[in-house]
């Protein structure tokens, strides 16, 4: 017998163009620790893990183990020549001709000043604190345009249950293979932001605010 409950989801894998551009992003921005790089020469690609971990082994093979029993991992997979295809690039799944993958998302300790870090290095910002009525999250964007949603540790001044009621909810829908915008087809008034954009195309109803009367909720005033 095997028990499911013993499971781990290990990690997640998304195709990145430039992977010297993107695992400097998660490890010198983000903060991530490369665990190994494993090269397929036959089929021409690599796979890069990275996770939140301590320290790093010395050994390979040690590595290798480290990178395929623990939760939270990062998979990078670079397919030869891309870096250097100037008119290539990957769909980040939140495109209107492409959604799909949504986001990855990282809890950090203090999301104020982790912004304020980001902004600092020049990171691409989706979705800033200011931005629309959800001023507990951000969203910010990789090398490759994938959205990382930032959120504030809620050990750390837990924001109230609606705010996590609402963001679970936003998740979901925004992972659901049949995405609704029963609440906001009628809207007239222009979006925040592209995040705003997003939530209210596929999950907008579950906030309960956004599309009501027509107008956009989520937009700055």
């Amino acid at each position: 017998m095997t028990d499911p409950s013993k499971y781990v989801f290990n990690h997640t894998m998304i195709r990145v163009k430039d992977p010297e551009a993107s695992v400097k992003f998660y490890t010198e921005v983000v903060g991530m620790k490369l665990i190994t790089k494993l090269d397929f020469e036959e089929s021409k690609f690599s796979l890069y893990f990275l996770a939140y971990v301590d320290s790093v082994p010395e050994s390979e093979e040690e590595r290798k183990k480290l990178a395929f029993s623990i939760p939270g991992v990062l998979e990078l997979t670079h397919n030869w020549g891309t870096e250097n295809q100037t008119d290539f690039a990957y769909c980040n799944g939140n495109t209107d001709n492409g959604k799909g993958f949504g986001h990855i998302a990282i809890v950090v300790d203090d999301i104020q000043k982790a912004c304020e870090r980001f902004d600092s290095l020049g990171v691409k910002f989706v979705k800033k604190l200011t931005d629309g009525k959800m001023k507990n999250i951000a969203f910010i964007a990789d090398p490759d345009n994938y959205w990382v949603e930032v959120i504030a540790n809620p050990r750390n001044g837990a924001p109230s249950t609606l705010y996590l009621t609402l963001l679970f909810s936003v998740m979901a829908m925004m992972t659901s293979a049949a995405p609704s915008n029963k609440a906001c087809h009628r809207l007239t008034e222009p979006h925040a932001n592209a995040v705003c954009k997003f939530h209210c195309n596929n999950a907008g109803y579950l906030l309960g605010e956004c599309g009501r009367d027509g107008i956009c909720l989520c937009r700055t005033e």
